[in-house]
């Protein structure tokens, strides 16, 4: 049963306050630091220099891969702050989706994104591995 978080007027009054925003301040640095890493990136090229050297292709195809691939993960954690940021905003950041609870600020320190408590998240997983079996 998702409840619409409308109905709790008392999200911006919540007593964890100073500690939320300490990881807004964290996630507002992580945000600048990504923007910067991206402003500052060289975009890998997909046209390759035309070389007869198996070694030199293999290893300009292995690089452009690796590039890439930080080049998502980057994007990922930032859609990831984003989104945490955006739930500040709404006063919904820390809340449990589920059961409205408070999320664990160390939970919220290893996934700034998080928007279940373990014990919904346990819950879930539970339900998933049953319904697999």
């Amino acid at each position: 049963m998702n409840l619409v978080h409308q109905a709790y007027p008392i999200f911006g009054s919540r007593p964890r306050r100073p500690e939320v925003s300490s990881l807004r301040r964290e996630l507002l640095s992580a945000r600048s630091e990504l923007l910067l890493q991206a402003s500052n990136w060289t975009s890998p090229h997909i046209a390759r220099e035309k070389s007869e050297d198996a070694l030199e292709l293999a290893y300009s195809s292995h690089q452009w891969a690796v590039d890439d691939l930080i080049v998502q993960q980057a994007s990922a954690k930032l859609r990831q702050v984003e989104r945490a940021l955006d739930h500040m905003r709404d006063a919904s950041y820390g809340i449990c989706r589920e059961c409205r609870s408070d999320i664990s600020l160390s939970r919220l320190r290893r996934q700034p994104q998080a928007v279940l408590c373990t014990g919904c998240v346990e819950e879930r997983l539970e339900h998933l591995s049953a319904d697999a079996l």
